[in-house]
């Protein structure tokens, strides 16, 4: 079978959203070109070979960006693997990438955010300000305080919402992983998503919206696009606020959507929970993948050192 048609077939069985079988696709093309080149078939491809590419790699792209790159061609060979296709299985290694750790939000950032979220003000010629507040707010705390994925928070909609029980539900649909879930929601993520709603219905009174819950002003749903910006835009304002002032207080400013979640795994094993209930939380099939959620804290660290000479 052609690689072409190998490639379509995995994406068709194994890769259920379409960004990211949008990017896989490009990523195992680029692979194919790369072992045509070599003049190396997919059954021919050894460990070797994958380094060299990787090496190849290194000259344009980041470490993460690599790695991506390893678990889509792990991915493919397994798949070649179990269809007897291939049985070859390669050593398809990570990258090592430096300060993975580094990739939420600590303590005083997740205040200094939300603070500066909570209490800002009005500029002159800003538009539908108060629907934009409450709705920015609302979708950043339901990205850190319960973990949501951007596909999974901006495809919520009223029915997603259970008030009575205190619950989000998930739609299987919209997950990675295909499985439902539903995850508890505390009193003030309630009140906010009331208040939200209220304006929400006005702006729906004045034209015609999408069904789901986080529209625009025009009542469109959210791209990704839109969400890394409107974060971006508010941490950035938020650090410029805080120098007028004088305050020494700063939030890093490499943030995206995808961190506010890693930002929920750091908040949840603060809390004691368990990898499993972390796992859980975060939607995670395998706890092999919550544990580059799972940060260690100097500070909690510094608290239960103990001596051992002279007790």
């Amino acid at each position: 079978m052609a690689i072409e048609k190998l490639i379509e077939k995995f994406l068709n069985l194994k890769v259920n959203r379409e960004n990211t079988r949008i990017a896989y696709r490009k990523i195992l093309s680029d692979f194919a070109e790369y072992l045509a080149a070599k003049e190396v078939t997919l059954q021919e491809c050894k460990s070797w070979d994958i380094d060299e590419y990787k090496n190849e790699l290194k000259k344009n792209y980041a470490p993460a960006s690599i790695n991506q790159r390893m678990a889509c061609l792990r991915s493919f060979y397994k798949f070649l693997e179990k269809n007897d296709i291939a049985n070859n299985i390669v050593d398809v290694e990570n990258e090592i990438v430096e300060n993975t750790h580094d990739v939420y939000l600590n303590d005083n950032e997740i205040k200094y955010l939300l603070t500066y979220l909570t209490k800002r003000e009005r500029k002159s010629g800003e538009r539908n300000f108060e629907f934009l507040k409450i709705r920015d707010l609302l979708f950043v705390l339901l990205d850190i305080k319960v973990g949501l994925r951007y596909c999974e928070i901006v495809t919520l909609t009223r029915d997603s919402f259970n008030l009575n029980k205190m619950v989000i539900n998930i739609s299987g649909d919209i997950r990675k992983n295909k499985r439902a879930l539903t995850l508890p929601i505390d009193d003030e993520i309630k009140k906010l998503y009331q208040d939200y709603m209220d304006l929400r219905d006005e702006v729906e009174k004045k034209r015609e919206c999408e069904p789901f819950i986080f529209i625009s002003a025009n009542g469109k749903k959210l791209s990704n696009n839109n969400v890394n910006t409107m974060i971006k835009k508010h941490i950035l304002a938020a650090n410029n606020y805080y120098e007028s002032i004088g305050s020494r207080n700063r939030i890093r400013e490499d943030v995206s959507c995808h961190k506010l979640r890693h930002t929920c795994g750091y908040l949840l094993t603060k809390k004691n929970y368990t990898i499993a209930e972390v796992a859980n939380v975060l939607g995670h099939v395998s706890q092999g993948s919550t544990q580059r959620y799972i940060h260690t804290n100097i500070d909690d660290m510094r608290k239960k050192q103990f001596n051992l000479i002279g007790e």
